[in-house]
């Protein structure tokens, strides 16, 4: 939380001492995630028969609006771009009401058939902290290239993108997934979700083939609750780390104004040290990487992904304990974690990639076992 915090002073400092951040693409992008919600593109031939179901209206009429259907309900367009959604949490700034020409209730969402691009806003509870952005483009490299850029998109780079299939990818789908999830070039790789509609014929090579180049594979149906396997796929991988996510675009923000003349040495030097102290963003960096396979540790692969938060936050569920467990517990168990990760450290026929994994590992370790240890001075403070 502190780190959160120095980040986004600094991040409020530069654009304070440069102007307007609208001109500076990583600026603009790392103040908009300090709101707290990830940004999920949803791209695919079946994308617009998805997200009805996403938000909680499925089914082959679209999304009825809860106004009275003789009305055309009010729609909001979000800053100046070609953006619409039903649902901007009350319509304040910088939201502008707007009226979609020759709207229907039930030709949701062929009424918006003008625009590029439609963003929904939380009207689903699985939804509550994440903003998606519908890309009505042709799903290739280029738009894969153009995602992982700060400028690519008027959104900025998102951190997950849902590719929604009703049929097994072809050629043009295949470079978009591989583009997207280059570890190695320019740009970032967002969380890559494979959205499947169920039924959709799919040898096991095929599915094989898609896992490869992708975090995830989950099925959809245009039912009630057919979007279920998605929204378990976002849930779990981006909302509960909100406050991560917005720290890391800072910090990426603050990179490349640097690298690009913005701001002073004495800025620079902030942001360095700041970012060694970043410790959440390595883990989620290391973690998202591990969940996705694009790093392999030969030992110890899964307790990796449990110690860095897949399954909770908490210091008993990083360390796969009992939720009863006592301090005294936490701290032999986080003791047992930092012996394991040390050794994978330093194995000396080791990758870079898996000696830097378990250096992150180890410094996890280290905190579990620091909190464990103050926790069970506390509770002997505080007892009979």
């Amino acid at each position: 939380a502190e780190t959160g915090t120095a980040v986004r002073s600094l991040l409020d400092l530069l654009v304070a001492g440069r102007g307007a951040p609208a001109d500076i693409a990583p600026a603009r992008v790392g103040v908009d995630r300090q709101d707290g919600r990830a940004r999920v593109a949803v791209v695919g031939a079946q994308a617009e028969q998805l997200i009805p179901v996403l938000c909680g209206r499925p089914g082959d009429t679209g999304w009825v609006p809860p106004a009275a259907a003789r009305t055309p309900p009010t729609c909001y367009q979000y800053r100046p771009h070609p953006r619409i959604t039903l649902d901007p949490g009350g319509g304040g700034p910088p939201w502008r009401p707007v009226r979609l020409p020759g709207w229907s209730g039930v030709a949701w969402p062929e009424a918006a058939a003008g625009l590029d691009r439609i963003l929904v806003e939380g009207p689903a509870e699985a939804l509550r902290d994440l903003r998606l952005v519908h890309y009505r483009e042709r799903v290739d490299a280029e738009l894969a290239a153009r995602l992982r850029h700060w400028s690519g998109v008027v959104d900025g780079p998102p951190d997950a993108v849902v590719l929604v299939l009703g049929a097994p990818a072809g050629a043009a789908e295949s470079e978009f997934l591989t583009a997207l999830r280059t570890p190695d070039g320019e740009g970032f790789s967002p969380v890559t979700v494979c959205a499947l509609r169920n039924g959709a014929a799919a040898a096991p090579e095929s599915l094989q083939q898609l896992r490869t180049v992708s975090d995830a594979v989950v099925d959809w149906h245009p039912a009630a609750g057919g979007a279920s396997d998605v929204e378990a796929e976002l849930r779990t991988r981006l909302p509960a780390w909100a406050g991560a996510l917005a720290t890391r675009w800072a910090l990426r923000a603050l990179v490349a104004c640097h690298a690009a003349g913005q701001g002073d040495e004495e800025l620079a030097g902030a942001v360095e040290a700041t970012a060694a102290g970043a410790h959440l963003v390595a883990e989620l960096d290391l973690l998202q990487a591990l969940q996705g396979r694009r790093i392999k540790l030969p030992r110890g692969h899964e307790e990796a992904v449990r110690l860095l938060g897949a399954h909770g936050p908490d210091p008993r569920s990083r360390l796969g304990l009992a939720d009863d467990a006592g301090p005294e517990q936490v701290r032999r168990a986080a003791g047992r974690a930092l012996a394991f990760w040390r050794t994978q450290s330093m194995v000396p026929d080791g990758r870079p990639a898996g000696r830097g994994a378990g250096a992150v590992l180890v410094r996890a370790c280290e905190r579990l076992l620091t909190d464990g240890v103050e926790q069970s001075t506390d509770e002997r403070r505080d007892g009979p």
